[in-house]
């Protein structure tokens, strides 16, 4: 349960979001 709470807090972060959409345009 922790480990997942992390995981999320992870995914949510600017960070992860933002190299997200990076790659996202990328792939386009």
């Amino acid at each position: 349960m922790e480990y997942e709470s992390e995981l999320w807090i992870e995914i949510c972060s600017p960070y992860y979001i933002d190299k997200l959409y990076n790659i996202w345009r990328s792939m386009i």
